[in-house]
């Protein structure tokens, strides 16, 4: 039995670290309350995991007090005060941060800008002058003044302190682990995470971002100059408004290059009010085959890895995608075309983002949705919300993976509905696949579709699928032709991807032609693409630029039931010219800063990719130039010609200027989106 003393020793014992916990958790309720988030979606977005976080800080100064004791044999209150102001004050820092800039303070933050802390403390001082800040810092005073008053319940020995800091550590080890105890390892401290736990994590974690890691973040030291903090997207204006390399001229970057402190120059260029002209929005149905006026049903078909190759070789094509190919002749316009920027690390994020938002997406950091949840960027679901619609996303897996849903939630999308959800409709997973299996999946997505569209709402639903996932087996429900399977009898992988594939044309076609029956069927656009490429090699003889097109190089099809002239576009087409094409479809209005182009007026946008390694890949509708890390730049013509399906285009000139343009619009993102540069704040 313990003795009668010991309950109370403990409580007292406890009692400072409480406290300091409460004083964490007002200024972890700030940042909810400032990132605007609802209780539904801060819980699903992992707080369980933020507030274990929050004990996890809140137990640092007992444990380095243990610690100390343990070594000098001496009770410290001076260090647990220390301690508890310090992981007090990184709270709170925080917690000013994302008030006044709307992110997290990363620890590139920190060290970048550690210097200009006395010039922005009065402004932090106000920031942190809140209800919930002052009620933080009374805690933070009651819990010294508790620690300094139970100074005897912690007088013990050297070998009691010791027991004490074991058993400390064991908890600091268990709550550091709790982000991924609820699959939610990756991302913001705003909601799952402690500040002072993402610290470390930047620091020490090199796989960090889903591999990625921190180290990204050195650039910004590099490239911070005064023109890069003032309007870091004006490289991106270039971009946006590219129509002719011909055109393109060392004296027409000049402006561009130019970064002097022009008073008639905006501090962030990219931004435009989107004011759709009621005849063009009925051009552009007419065009579709859509009723000119009303709402529409908007549905963004995410299909895993699906990149057109296949589609368009002659002897794959027609064995892999018989019903997907009968469903487009009858209903779609496919842009044969079509490319994505998302071939990193978290691609699947990173291609979502470029399609919803029309931006570029950070090629040289770590994903959007991953790092920089809450970027200032008007995503085109934002849009449909305003304008009435219920916006939906759906997920074959969870919804929190790679942060998705606090991503989605903070920019205009409303309900969720991942595997938990569908699993209790009855979907159950096929063995040896990733996430829930196309063909049901998306059964109960079109049940779900009509079912929210019951109650008169318009409905904008985006739907991503699983089972084309890499890695890549042959699954019975995909049974690819013999004389397939025979030609690929060297490479199983393939032999998988094949399979998958044979099993989502089903899937898919069942899908849109269930959309095209009902009585929301003419009213109803559908976007269907890859949300990345994927590099799988087939068995056909490839040189080198093909087997290059096929990390980047998606299938991308707009589709309705009265479609007019379905067909195949050739003109060049990128994921961020979705957004800007749905929203002229549906006539929304409202200040973005998008980069895309609608689709319905002509070329589509340039396609880019670069790594931080210094590789260099664009192409625009005169040529296709690559640079490999430490090479030349290398173009061939493709005016008249497909690069991925040519085996030997011709060579073509380099336009210096063009080069220095992509670059830029590299950086340009990099910065832009990392320095939360898109939008003004509000």
């Amino acid at each position: 039995m313990l003795p009668a003393i010991a309950w109370p020793q403990a409580g007292r014992r406890a009692l400072p670290t409480i406290i300091l916990l409460f004083a964490l958790v007002a200024l972890h309720v700030q940042v909810l309350g400032d990132l605007g988030i609802s209780a539904k979606e801060a819980w699903a977005s992992g707080l369980v995991a933020g507030l274990a976080c929050d004990l996890m800080a809140a137990t640092f100064p007992s444990l380095l007090t243990a610690l100390t004791q343990s070594v000098f044999g001496r009770d410290s209150r001076v260090v647990w005060a220390v301690a508890a102001i310090a992981v007090w004050l990184a709270t709170l820092a925080n917690a000013a941060y994302m008030r006044f800039f709307h992110m997290a303070l990363d620890w590139w933050i920190v060290r970048l800008h550690w210097h200009d802390m006395s010039d922005v403390s009065d402004s932090a001082t106000e920031l942190s002058v809140t209800r919930l800040g002052v009620a933080s810092a009374v805690l933070l005073v009651a819990a010294i003044v508790a620690r300094v008053r139970s100074g005897q319940a912690h007088a013990r020995g050297r070998r009691q302190a010791a027991t004490r800091t074991l058993a400390l550590a064991a908890l600091v080890v268990l709550l550091w682990e709790a982000p991924a105890a609820v699959s939610i390892n990756d991302g913001s401290p705003l909601v799952k995470d402690h500040i002072i736990r993402y610290w470390l994590m930047q620091n020490f974690r090199p796989g960090l971002y889903q591999g990625v890691g921190a180290a990204w973040a050195a650039h910004l030291e590099v490239d911070k100059q005064p023109a890069d903090e003032r309007a870091p997207s004006r490289y991106l204006v270039g971009y946006r408004d590219y129509h002719d390399d011909a055109l393109l001229t060392a004296a027409s970057l000049a402006r561009l290059e130019s970064f002097g402190p022009l008073r008639d120059e905006p501090e962030y260029p990219l931004v435009r009010t989107l004011a759709p002209d009621a005849e063009r929005t009925r051009a552009a149905r007419r065009e579709l085959g859509l009723p000119e006026t009303g709402a529409l049903r908007v549905v963004i078909a995410f299909v895993e890895s699906f990149r057109s190759f296949e589609f368009d070789e002659p002897t794959i094509g027609p064995l892999i995608f018989p019903r997907l190919n009968a469903v487009l002749a009858r209903y779609g316009r496919r842009y044969r075309q079509a490319y994505t920027s998302a071939h990193n690390a978290g691609s699947t994020a990173r291609g979502d983002f470029s399609t919803l938002c029309s931006m570029l997406p950070n090629m040289t950091g770590p994903a959007e949705y991953l790092a920089f949840t809450t970027l200032r960027v008007q995503c085109v679901q934002e849009l449909f919300r305003e304008a009435g619609y219920h916006t939906v996303y759906s997920n074959a897996h969870r919804a929190t993976f790679h942060q998705t849903r606090l991503f989605e939630s903070l920019h205009g999308t409303l309900d969720f509905y991942d595997r938990p959800y569908y699993e209790a409709q009855g979907v159950t997973p096929f063995a040896g696949i990733w996430g829930l299996p196309d063909g049901p999946y998306l059964r109960e997505s079109a049940k779900l579709i009509d079912h929210l569209g019951a109650d008169g709402r318009p409905v904008f639903f985006t739907v991503s699928t699983l089972t084309t996932h890499p890695a890549y087996s042959v699954i019975a429900e995909g049974p690819v032709p013999a004389a397939l399977m025979q030609a690929a009898e060297d490479s199983p992988e393939y032999q998988g991807f094949l399979s998958r594939f044979r099993y989502a044309d089903g899937a898919l076609a069942d899908f849109i032609e269930h959309l095209f029956v009902g009585p929301d069927a003419e009213r109803t656009l559908v976007v269907m693409l890859g949300d990345h490429g994927v590099g799988v090699r087939p068995y056909l003889p490839m040189t080198r630029l093909q087997q290059d097109e096929l990390d980047y190089r998606i299938m991308l099809a707009l589709l309705t039931k009265g479609m007019p002239n379905p067909g195949v576009r050739d003109t060049l087409a990128h994921q961020v010219d979705v957004a800007p094409t749905v929203a002229a479809v549906a006539g929304l209005s409202g200040k973005v800063a998008w980069v895309g182009r609608n689709l319905l007026d002509g070329e589509g946008s340039p396609w880019l990719y670069a790594s931080g390694n210094g590789d260099l890949r664009f192409r625009t509708p005169s040529r296709r130039c690559a640079r490999d890390a430490g090479g030349a730049v290398a173009c061939v013509a493709t005016v008249g010609v497909d690069p991925q399906h040519e085996a030997a285009p011709k060579v073509a000139s380099v336009n210096a200027a063009e080069v220095r343009l992509f670059e830029g619009v590299s950086r340009s993102t990099f910065l832009s989106i990392a320095g939360n540069r898109l939008l003004p704040p509000p």
